[in-house]
């Protein structure tokens, strides 16, 4: 609940969901008002028609010693393809 953050955060007061709920009960403010919505948690599905669209490149950076003691970099690559999470 937002109301038990806010008090834990900016207050350093800890108290548990149902208690703000018995209190804000016994107040008669456990009610939205009339005419306010719960808002709709929206969710977008990630969908591509191209062949290959999901793929992900992992860089490996690598530092050693060359020779005379001269310091390296290298870059290793590894390219992998990401399956559906939803197969028909």
């Amino acid at each position: 609940m937002r109301i038990v953050w806010y008090l834990a955060r900016y207050h350093a007061i800890t108290i548990s969901d149902a208690g703000v709920y018995r209190i804000l009960k016994r107040c008669g403010l456990s009610r939205l008002p009339g005419g306010t919505r719960v808002r709709n948690t929206h969710t977008k599905r990630y969908e591509k028609q191209v062949p290959g669209h999901q793929t992900q490149v992992d860089v490996k950076f690598l530092k050693f010693n060359g020779k005379g003691g001269k310091p390296v970099k290298r870059y290793q690559y590894a390219q992998s393809a990401m399956p559906r999470a939803s197969a028909p």
